[in-house]
C-alpha cells in the first residue's frame, strides 16, 4: 500500500494539466513548464520490491527483490510500446498432502522466477514533460514462469501461467541521455493446486475440501526504480 500512496501522490496531481495548460497561453517558451521530448527510445534497468499476494494454502511463490531490464520505443503521440524482462528468487512453502494436518509442512524453498510482458504505456503529458516529469498508465501482457519446473512432493509447481498486468508510473526526464522512472505494476496471474491438493488421507481431511476452488487469481504488486538512457533512432 506504501507503494501506491507514492504513486498517487506523483501522478494524481498530474489530471489537473490539461486545464492547468489553458492558464500557459502568452507565455515565453524559457518560462513554460512545459518541454518537449527529444528522444524516443529507451533502455532501462530497474530494481525494486516484489509483494506477492498470499494464496490460501500459502504455497505459491511469496515476495521478495525484483530487478530487470526493459525497452520501450515512442510510437506515436502520447503512446509508448514497451517489452519488460525481469526475474526474482522467492521462497514457497512445501506441503506433503499425505500426512496429517500438522504435520504437512515440509519447509521452504527458492524459486527462480521470470517475468516476462509486452506493454503499452499512455503518458499523461503527450510526448514532453511538465516540470521535467512525464507520469504514465501502462497495461500489458505477458507470462510469469518457475523456472526450476519441477513438481514438489505434493505434486504443486507454479508453472508458467499467463499474465496480465497494469500500473503506472512517473518519469523524471532532465536535458541529457538520462531518465530516473518509477514503476507500480500489478502482476495478475492465476495459481492451481493439484489433485492431491482434494484427495483425503486417511481420517483427516485434505488440503482443500471438496466444493472450494481448484484455481484462483492473485494480485501482486512490484514497486521499481529505474535508470534509463535514451536516444532518438
Amino acid at each position: 500500500m506504501n507503494g501506491l500512496r507514492i504513486v498517487i501522490a506523483l501522478v494524481v496531481p498530474l489530471f489537473a494539466l490539461p486545464a492547468y495548460a489553458g492558464g500557459q497561453v502568452g507565455y515565453r517558451p524559457e518560462q513554460s513548464p512545459y518541454r518537449d521530448l527529444e528522444y524516443r527510445r529507451e533502455w532501462t534497468f530497474f530494481a525494486g520490491s516484489y509483494d506477492a499476494r498470499k494464496d490460501p494454502v500459502g504455497v505459491a511463490p511469496r515476495g521478495g527483490a525484483i530487478f530487470g531490464g526493459r525497452y520501450d520505443a515512442h510510437l506515436t503521440g502520447p503512446l509508448y510500446a514497451g517489452l519488460r524482462l525481469a526475474g526474482a528468487l522467492l521462497e514457497r512453502r512445501i506441503l506433503d498432502p499425505k500426512k496429517p494436518p500438522g504435520e504437512r509442512f515440509v519447509g521452504n524453498e527458492s524459486v527462480p522466477m521470470m517475468f516476462a510482458d509486452v506493454n503499452l504505456s499512455l503518458n499523461l503529458t503527450g510526448f514532453r514533460t511538465w516540470h521535467s516529469l512525464a507520469p504514465y498508465f501502462a497495461g500489458g501482457l505477458g507470462v510469469t514462469a518457475d523456472l526450476r519446473g519441477a513438481y514438489d512432493i505434493g505434486q504443486y509447481r507454479f508453472g508458467f501461467p499467463v499474465t496480465l498486468n497494469f500500473g503506472a508510473g512517473t518519469k523524471w526526464v532532465p536535458r541529457t541521455h538520462w531518465q530516473v522512472r518509477l514503476d507500480w505494476t500489478n502482476y495478475i496471474y492465476q495459481i492451481r493446486y493439484p489433485d492431491s491438493y482434494f484427495l483425503r488421507t486417511g481420517e483427516f481431511d485434505p488440503v482443500r475440501l471438496p466444493g472450494q476452488a481448484q484455481s484462483l487469481w492473485r494480485r501482486n504488486v512490484a514497486l521499481t526504480l529505474g535508470v534509463s538512457y535514451l536516444y532518438k533512432q
